[in-house]
C-alpha cells in the first residue's frame, strides 16, 4: 500500500493535488476562519447587546442591571460591569451599587461622546487590560414610538473564551488541512475530496440554517474521527449550546410576560374593585382608563363609554371648569393635589362631598404626558362633622349653663360652709365646766354635709352636749342644721329637761320645717346632758363610745334611745334614755358617720373597730385635745390621697 502511495506517478500527482489542496485549503480556512470569527463576534456582539434590546422592548427593567445573577444569565457567562446611564452621563442603576447617581467618570472607559440623542446604534469596543481580552456595548434604549434614545445600556464581558473558540477553531483548520493534505496525497481520490467538500458544505448550511434562526438544525450521517469529525462534533455542540441560551432567554422572557401580566391582573382588579373612583386623563383633559366605579358614578354602563371625551360631557359644569383648572395647573407645575375636599351641587339642588387626590402621570423618561387622581364619596363622614359640630355647639351652651349652675352651687355651699363654722361653740365654752376636758372637731367636706354638734349650759356643772347628721349635702342641709341648733339652744334656755318632751318637741319644729321646705331631709341626733359626772343619753345617732380610764371602750348603741327626726311629726313614743356614771378619767367620745365612712383610694371604709383602736390606745396619759388629734390623724392617713366626701365631726370628753 505504501508502494503505491509512494510512487513516483503518484507522487508528483499527490504533490500537484498537495499544493493545489493547499492553496485552496488555505483559502478557504482564511474564508471559514473569517466566518466563524464574524460569526463569534456576532455572538459576542449579540449576547452583550441582548439586556440593551430587551430593555427598549420593556421585558428587562432598568433596575435589573443590579442584579448579577440575572444579567449572567442573560448574557451567557460572567459579567464584568453593568450599568444604565442618561443622556445627563449620570448613571441611573448600577452592578456596583457605589457608582449610583454618579457621573460616567466613575467609569474610565467609557467616551462622553457616546451618551448622545444623535447616537441611536450601539457602540461596540473591544480592548485588552492586563493581557485580559473585553468587550464594551453602549446600546441606546429606545422605546416603542420613539426616534432617540432616553437611556444607555452599558454592559462590559470578559471574552477571553471568544478568542479561545477563535484559536480552537484556527487550530481546527490548521489540523483539518494537515489532515486534508496528507489524505490527498495518500489517497488522491476524488470521491474522498468530493466527500471532504460535501461535509463542510453540509456544516456550512448548519450554520446558515442557524443563521436564519434554525436552531434545531444539526449535522447528521457518520462522524469521522478526524479533525472533520472534531468540526461536526464541534459545530453541533455549539448549535445545541445557543439552542440551549436562546430557549433558557425565551423561557425567562415568557415568566416575566407571565409575571407582568399576574402584575397588571392584580393591579386591574383592585383598581375596577375599589369602591373609590380612579381616573386617568392626557394632557388635554380626555379620560384615557377609568375603573367601573369612576363609570357608575356618572351614570355609564362601562368605562369604555367614556374613553376620549372630558368631564365637560358628564359633569356639572362649574364643576368640571374646576377640575379642569386644577389638571392644567398639575399638568403645568407637576406638582400633585392631596385630599382636597370639593362638594359638589346638583341641579336638583342636592350636593354631595368629595376628597380628591390628582398627581401628573409621567411616561418612562420622567416627562409629564397627563393627570391621574382618586375621588372619595365623603357625603357621610361630611354630615356627621356637621352633626359633631351641632354637638359641640350645645354642649357650649351647656357647659355654660352647668358653669353658671356651679357658681350658684359653690355659693350655696360657701354659704352652708359658713353656717355651719358660725354655729359652733367658742373655745371658752367648751372649758367652762371644771374638772372636764371637752374638745371638738368639725371638718366640712367639700360639698358641705348638714354635720352639728354643739355644747350649751344650763349651769356652771350641768351642760348638753348635742351631735347630729342631717342627710343629704347643700344648702337645705345645712339650713336644717341650723335650725336644729337654734331649736335646742332654745329649749335648753327655756329649762325644758324631760328628755321626751325636749326631743319630741325639736322633732315637731324641725318636720314642720322639713314640710314647708318642701325637701326630703331628715337627721340624727343624740344628746347627751352631763350633771355632776353623770350622763344622760337620749336621742338616735352613731354608737356612742364610754371609755374607761384604763382605755378600755364600751360601745353604747342608741337605735332604742330615739328616732330619726323630721320624718314623722310625733316621736314620743321611741324616745328613752340611758345613764352612765363617770369616774377620774373616764370619757366619751361622739361622732358622725364621715369618721368611721372615710374611704381611701381602695373604697374600703375606716370603720369603728379602728377608731376604738385608736382611742384606747391614746386614751390613758392623753388629754382629750390630743386624743382628738390622734384620731384625725389616724383618719387622714388611712384616706391618703382620696377625696372626702362627707363632714367629719368629732366630740371628745374626758372626766379629770
Amino acid at each position: 500500500m505504501q508502494k503505491k502511495i509512494f510512487s513516483s506517478v503518484a507522487f508528483k500527482i499527490g504533490i500537484v493535488i498537495v499544493a493545489i489542496e493547499f492553496v485552496i485549503l488555505a483559502m478557504l480556512g482564511i474564508y471559514y476562519r473569517n466566518r466563524f470569527d464574524a460569526q463569534i463576534d456576532a455572538q459576542v456582539r449579540a449576547r452583550v447587546e441582548l439586556p440593551g434590546k430587551l430593555m427598549s422592548a420593556g421585558l428587562l427593567t432598568h433596575s435589573a442591571v443590579a442584579n448579577r445573577k440575572t444579567m449572567e444569565s442573560l448574557v451567557g457567562q460572567s459579567l464584568v460591569d453593568a450599568a444604565v446611564i442618561g443622556l445627563n452621563q449620570r448613571i441611573f442603576a448600577a452592578l456596583d451599587p457605589n457608582i449610583l447617581g454618579k457621573n460616567i467618570t466613575m467609569i474610565p472607559e467609557l467616551n462622553p461622546a457616546w451618551f448622545q440623542k444623535e447616537q441611536i446604534e450601539t457602540i461596540l469596543v473591544a480592548m485588552e487590560d492586563a493581557k485580559k481580552n473585553y468587550v464594551i456595548s453602549v446600546t441606546p434604549l429606545i422605546g416603542f414610538g420613539q426616534k432617540t434614545p432616553f437611556l444607555f445600556a452599558y454592559i462590559k464581558i470578559n471574552t477571553d473564551y471568544a478568542e479561545a473558540e477563535k484559536s480552537a477553531i484556527a487550530h481546527l483548520f490548521l489540523g483539518g488541512s494537515i489532515l486534508t493534505i496528507f489524505l490527498t496525497s495518500i489517497a488522491i481520490l476524488a470521491l474522498f475530496e468530493a466527500s471532504i467538500f460535501r461535509r463542510i458544505r453540509a456544516a456550512l448550511h448548519v450554520l446558515q440554517l442557524v443563521e436564519q434562526g434554525t436552531l434545531s438544525a444539526r449535522l447528521t450521517g457518520r462522524v469521522s474521527s478526524d479533525e472533520l469529525g472534531e468540526l461536526y462534533a464541534g459545530v453541533n455542540t455549539t448549535v445545541a449550546r445557543l439552542e440551549d441560551i436562546v430557549n433558557t432567554l425565551e423561557h425567562r422572557v415568557q415568566e416575566r410576560t407571565a409575571e407582568i401580566a399576574r402584575k397588571n391582573y392584580i393591579l386591574d382588579t383592585f383598581i375596577e374593585n375599589i369602591p373609590d373612583r380612579i381616573y386617568f386623563k392626557d394632557c388635554q383633559g380626555r379620560l384615557t382608563r377609568a375603573n367601573q366605579a369612576y363609570a357608575r358614578h356618572f351614570g355609564f354602563a362601562s368605562p369604555e363609554q367614556m374613553l376620549g371625551k372630558t368631564d365637560f360631557e358628564w359633569m356639572p359644569e362649574a364643576y368640571a371648569r374646576q377640575t379642569h383648572a386644577q389638571e392644567m395647573a398639575i399638568l403645568e407645575s407637576g406638582e400633585p393635589l392631596h385630599n382636597i375636599e370639593m362638594r359638589i351641587g346638583l341641579s336638583d339642588g342636592s350636593d354631595y362631598w368629595v376628597l380628591i387626590t390628582k398627581m401628573p402621570l409621567r411616561d418612562e423618561r420622567g416627562e409629564i404626558i397627563g393627570t391621574f387622581g382618586i375621588s372619595r364619596d365623603i357625603t357621610q363622614l361630611k354630615l356627621a362633622q356637621q352633626q359633631v359640630e351641632d354637638a359641640y355647639v350645645e354642649i357650649q351652651k351647656l357647659n355654660i349653663q352647668l358653669k353658671q349652675e356651679n357658681l350658684r352651687m359653690s355659693a350655696e355651699l360657701d354659704i352652708a360652709r359658713r353656717l355651719q363654722q358660725m354655729v359652733l361653740p367658742m373655745p371658752q365654752e367648751l372649758t367652762r365646766v371644771p374638772g372636764v376636758e371637752i374638745v371638738g372637731y368639725m371638718q366640712p367636706a367639700e360639698e358641705v354635709g348638714g354635720d352639728y354638734y354643739d355644747v350649751l349650759h344650763y349651769h356652771d356643772n350641768h351642760f348638753c352636749i348635742g351631735i347630729g347628721d342631717v342627710t343629704g349635702h347643700g344648702l337645705e342641709s345645712g339650713v336644717l342644721m341650723l335650725m336644729t341648733q337654734t331649736a335646742v339652744r332654745t329649749l335648753i334656755d327655756r329649762g325644758e329637761t324631760d328628755p321626751a318632751i325636749f326631743l319630741n318637741t325639736l322633732n315637731r319644729v324641725i318636720y314642720q320645717n322639713i314640710q314647708r321646705m318642701g325637701v326630703e331631709r331628715n337627721l340624727t341626733l343624740a344628746l347627751v346632758n352631763y350633771q355632776d359626772r353623770q350622763l344622760r343619753l337620749i336621742g338616735q345617732h352613731e354608737e356612742a363610745l364610754v371609755i374607761r380610764s384604763d382605755g378600755q371602750v364600751e360601745r353604747m348603741d342608741t337605735v332604742d334611745l330615739g328616732f330619726p327626726l323630721g320624718l314623722v311629726e310625733d316621736i314620743r313614743q321611741w324616745i328613752s334614755e340611758a345613764t352612765v356614771t363617770l369616774d377620774s378619767g373616764d370619757g366619751v367620745v361622739l361622732y358622725t358617720d364621715g369618721v368611721t365612712e372615710a374611704q381611701n383610694a381602695a373604697n374600703k371604709l375606716y370603720g369603728l373597730e379602728r377608731l376604738c383602736a385608736v382611742i384606747s390606745a391614746h386614751w390613758h396619759d392623753a388629754s382629750a385635745d390630743a386624743i382628738k388629734d390622734a384620731i384625725i390623724a389616724d383618719v387622714l392617713a388611712f384616706v391618703g390621697g382620696a377625696q372626702i366626701y362627707d363632714d367629719m365631726t368629732l366630740v371628745v370628753l374626758k372626766q379629770q
